[in-house]
């Protein structure tokens, strides 16, 4: 179990995340926010709020390139190695 855990990850952009009281399978509060190499700056606006299927409340919202989400109490989005770098993995 994990108090908190905040990170950049760099695939395809980068992704700012944070985690709040993750278990081996939940978390209470997990957010990101996105930057990304693909697409356009002035890509319409997507807008997703969601509950049920594994979460209590899940919120996504993208514009253009830049896209923020987060989730209470809901399922991992992660296994733990996701967020590792390749090399802390194979070292």
């Amino acid at each position: 179990m994990k108090l908190i855990q905040f990170g950049i990850r760099e695939d395809y952009g980068k992704e700012y995340y944070m985690t709040i009281f993750t278990t081996k399978k939940y978390s209470l509060f997990q957010a990101s926010f996105d930057v990304g190499e693909y697409g356009s700056w002035v890509d319409w606006p997507y807008l997703q709020i969601s509950m049920g299927y594994g979460r209590l409340f899940s919120f996504l919202l993208t514009i253009g390139k830049l896209g923020f989400t987060f989730d209470i109490a809901g399922c991992n989005w992660r296994n733990d190695l996701f967020y590792v770098s390749k090399d802390q993995r194979d070292g």
